[in-house]
């Protein structure tokens, strides 16, 4: 099989591919090794890994080794042997295939095979001497090779049952070509091979024809207008689905392929790209920057879903400039390299298990429902009112209470969240917070805020605690408190007001529920978030940042300077007074919080009332939500479905002109919540629009943004 290189390429932007999953995976590493590397002379070249083998090509500089990594029973990797030693100083790529007990490595210009029998590897024999072109892959115990010469052709390897002896025993002619030995993009899958055909810009389709030598083409993939193929581009195959460099993925259909659009990771919208994608069991691998402010580019996976698209799933986190990827079961491997240190990082993780993440859970309480909670014996919560705010309350003040989230049983990753307000202690050093990995009631990690003005992180094992860390910290009955605490494998943080308390490492717990939790203490529970995966920036947008451009629909977008205090600042501004103006871009999620700097400049009163704010769930113009600052005074979170306008709430506020304010729209599930310059001011209950892209818009008011910011939270 082939392995991932980062490559990039531009093309322009076609439909999305299918609905993307909510949540992404945001994996680190379960085993680091690192290597120095002074002035980069010493680098990854390839990644391959099967089972319980990985094995990588090491850049010495004046030479490269293949090198031999096995897993222990004790799961750690370790270097097991050198498999080959080359003495070259050759500046093109080093390839690297690995797939049922067999690997291809291609060092310099000739190719040696091994192959494996139980947990050793042994050198085979190969007729002649091969030094194909680039372009390797392996797939059912036969290799794909570029073939030297003019064209764009491929040789099949294979092993001769009687001699034991690998020789050609297969040729896919492509296109003609350049004469000057230059591969071509494959892979092969069984019986099927594609081959990157420049000349022609299409793909070929190669099937193999019993024992005959040729593979006769069978089919032609066509990129979508304004794709350029070049021969280092990478397709990739599983079945009926074939992909390409940018994310771009066609469908077998009765023999032929139909293009069906394009794949985007879940912030595409940063900038990133479907970069050398590769197929790996269900998977589908690539390599892509997260945007111009990261410097590290990330393995991205994705999984096709039951509409026919994909899936983003899960970000591998890697030390470094990421060079290349490759999975086997639930395990990656992964070669960076750190240019600020001097080190290269072979990095092992292990995938979650489901892949495909749960749904993040949100209540505030609004919709007076609380059957996602169940109580522990003795506990006293109940929905209850302050003002007009609906919460959740725990009135007893004897024991411990416990509230715990029923479907939140997470492994990976996992965060809690909730406003706070203690309103009785009784007695000394009482506390009120909120656990992860709640197994039962003896076993758990939590994060308390106590009587006695100290914020614990603790531990509960089998019974009995241990404070894994603390800090004074006052505490005032009547005040709200934001509380989260989060586990990322065994990492643990705890935050207060958004600010980072605490940390930890333990890995006595492996999974749990979330929970609210008081001991002796009366409290009210508000805006309860819990998260089975770390939050992900999804986009920043600034006049001249790096990232996808805006889809405009109407008005008249301009970037202005700003003045004093702003004087280094450039400003997007939206100058039509006439009518509709909405700009948007982003890959379709659901849970979003979108951050944006805004300014009114002008309304011009109408009838219906002249608006500006931040758009969310974005489907289409008559599909979306939206946070709205109005001409009447007033601050509004309305939706449109099928273009049908309903106000979902609507509270006084007086929007100054030439003032900057910082709106914050949250939509978690069906929870929407208006924000500004931090204060909460409006929330409301709406479930019709399931996910959708996010922006700015406005009707007959001219107004101008500083930065956009989105997140998933």
């Amino acid at each position: 099989m082939k392995h991932l290189a980062v490559i990039l390429v531009a093309g322009t932007l076609a439909a999305l591919a299918g609905a993307a999953h909510a949540r992404v995976h945001v994996v680190r590493s379960a085993q680091t090794i690192a290597y120095d590397s002074p002035g980069a002379a010493r680098r990854a070249r390839n990644v391959a890994i099967e089972g319980d083998s990985a094995i990588v090509i090491l850049d010495l500089g004046s030479h490269r080794q293949a090198v031999l990594f096995r897993r222990g029973t004790d799961g750690q990797w370790t270097q097991a042997r050198v498999l080959l030693d080359v003495t070259t100083s050759a500046s093109g790529p080093d390839e690297l295939a690995l797939a049922d007990g067999v690997a291809a490595i291609r060092i310099g210009d000739v190719m040696h095979v091994f192959e494996r029998s139980g947990s050793n590897w042994t050198e085979s024999n190969v007729a002649g001497t091969p030094r194909p072109a680039p372009g390797l892959v392996t797939s059912s115990r036969r290799i794909l090779a570029g073939r030297r010469g003019c064209n764009y052709d491929a040789n099949v390897f294979s092993k001769s049952v009687g001699s034991g002896v690998w020789g050609v025993s297969g040729r896919a002619s492509g296109a003609i070509g350049e004469c000057n030995d230059h591969g071509a993009g494959l892979d092969l899958e069984g019986d099927v091979a594609l081959v990157i055909n420049p000349p022609t810009n299409d793909i070929r389709e190669y099937r193999r024809n019993g024992t005959a030598l040729a593979w006769p083409q069978v089919g032609t993939l066509v990129p979508p207008a304004g794709v350029t193929l070049q021969q280092w581009m990478t397709p990739t195959l599983r079945g009926d689905v074939a992909v390409i460099d940018g994310g771009h993925f066609f469908r077998r259909v009765g023999g032929a392929w139909d293009y069906q659009g394009r794949i985007l990771p879940l912030d595409s919208a940063g900038g990133t790209n479907v970069g050398s994608p590769d197929y790996r069991g269900d998977l589908l691998a690539s390599i892509a920057g997260w945007n111009s402010e990261q410097s590290n580019d990330q393995p991205y996976l994705y999984r096709q879903n039951a509409a026919g698209g994909f899936d983003h799933v899960a970000i591998l986190a890697t030390s470094g400039q990421t060079s290349y990827v490759d999975l086997s079961g639930n395990t990656a491997i992964a070669s960076s390299l750190d240019a600020w240190t001097d080190q290269i990082f072979l990095q092992f993780y292990t995938l979650p298990t489901p892949i495909v993440a749960p749904n993040a859970i949100a209540n505030d309480f609004e919709a007076n429902d609380v059957s996602g909670f169940q109580q522990t014996s003795g506990s006293n919560f109940a929905l209850a009112t302050r003002g007009t705010n609906r919460l959740y309350r725990q009135s007893a003040t004897t024991g411990e209470s416990r509230a715990v989230l029923t479907d939140s049983d997470w492994s990976n990753y996992q965060s809690v969240e909730a406003d706070i307000t203690p309103t009785a202690f009784d007695g000394a050093d009482r506390w009120f917070g909120v656990a992860v990995r709640y197994v039962d009631a003896a076993n758990f990690y939590y994060l308390t805020l106590r009587s006695s003005n100290r914020l614990e992180l603790k531990r509960m094992v089998n019974g009995q605690f241990t404070t894994l860390a603390w800090r004074t910290l006052p505490v005032t009955l009547g005040s709200t408190y934001r509380l989260k605490l989060s586990i990322n494998g065994s990492s643990l943080e705890g935050i207060v007001m958004g600010v980072g308390g605490l940390d930890a490492t333990d890995t006595t717990h492996t999974h749990g529920r979330a929970a609210l939790m008081t001991y002796r203490t009366r409290a009210d529970f508000d805006n309860v978030y819990a998260a089975p995966t770390l939050s992900l920036p999804l986009a920043y947008k600034q006049p001249g940042a790096w990232g996808t451009e805006w889809t405009y629909q109407g008005g008249q977008w301009n970037w202005v300077e700003l003045p004093f205090p702003y004087p280094d600042d450039v400003g997007e501004a939206q100058q039509s007074t006439s009518g509709d103006a909405r700009a948007f871009f982003g890959t379709p999620t659901d849970n979003q919080r979108i951050d944006a700097s805004i300014r009114l400049d002008a309304y011009i009163p109408s009838p219906s009332g002249a608006w500006f704010g931040v758009l969310a769930r974005w489907v289409d113009s008559r599909n979306f939500y939206y946070l709205t600052l109005r001409s009447n005074n007033r601050l509004e979170i309305r939706k449109q479905v099928n273009g049908v306008v309903t106000v979902l709430k609507s509270v006084p506020f007086t929007a100054e002109p030439g003032r900057f304010y910082g709106l914050r729209f949250e939509v978690l599930g069906n929870e929407l919540h208006a924000f500004v310059d931090g204060a909460f001011v409006a929330g409301a209950i709406d479930g019709d629009i399931a996910k959708g892209q996010y922006g700015l818009g406005s009707y007959r008011t001219a107004f101008t943004y500083r930065w956009v910011q989105v997140g998933q939270p």
